[in-house]
């Protein structure tokens, strides 16, 4: 139930985090950029899952199973 508000309040710096991670490497720091790109700040939720599992399936044809954490 604290998720969704946390993740609402995470996006800003997701997105900040990913676009450092775009300047980083721009300026050819090739391992902070890797570092700052793979750095996830939200959180995972059943609605989040099941929107990915739905792209997967329905819109790429795939049998990809997701793992449940």
């Amino acid at each position: 139930m604290l998720k969704a508000p946390a993740n609402i309040a995470l996006a800003v710096p997701q997105l900040a985090t990913k676009l450092a991670a775009v300047g980083t490497k721009a300026m050819g720091a090739e391992q902070a950029s890797a570092f700052l790109g793979s750095r996830k700040l939200m959180f995972d939720t059943a609605v989040g899952q099941e929107i990915e599992w739905l792209i997967i399936t329905d819109l790429l044809g795939s049998t990809y199973r997701l793992a449940k954490a």
